[in-house]
């Protein structure tokens, strides 16, 4: 189970497939600490992405713990989830189970991730 520090999400950390449902189980030692994934689906060989592509963070989230689903964001790059002071965690399933999907784990302030 791979676990990132607060500096490695502020610096983004690239998983380059997530192919089942994965849970995230935050701490949080600090306040205001947000958690993003960005999924980028439809990526060619050669590196480039398909045009017009318009669901990019493409998922779902079950089994929250310490979470409320009204704490998720999702816009056509990316989820974000407000992470509470202390532990929690959520299950994400990605609707790109290929292992061709290009998936970045970013977060703010104090959170440490393992999953």
């Amino acid at each position: 189970m791979p676990t990132y520090t607060p500096e490695e999400l502020r610096e983004g950390q690239d998983v380059s497939s997530l192919t089942a449902a994965t849970t995230f189980q935050f701490t949080n030692t600090g306040n205001s600490s947000y958690f993003f994934i960005e999924q980028i689906t439809d990526r060619n060989t050669d590196g480039s992405y398909n045009v017009n592509v318009t669901d990019y963070a493409a998922g779902s989230f079950s089994n929250f713990t310490g979470l409320i689903e009204k704490g998720i964001v999702q816009n056509r790059f990316k989820f974000g989830i407000s992470i509470p002071t202390g532990s929690s965690s959520v299950t994400f399933t990605p609707t790109n189970t290929s292992g061709a999907g290009d998936i970045k784990l970013k977060g703010t302030g104090n959170i440490e991730l393992t999953f």
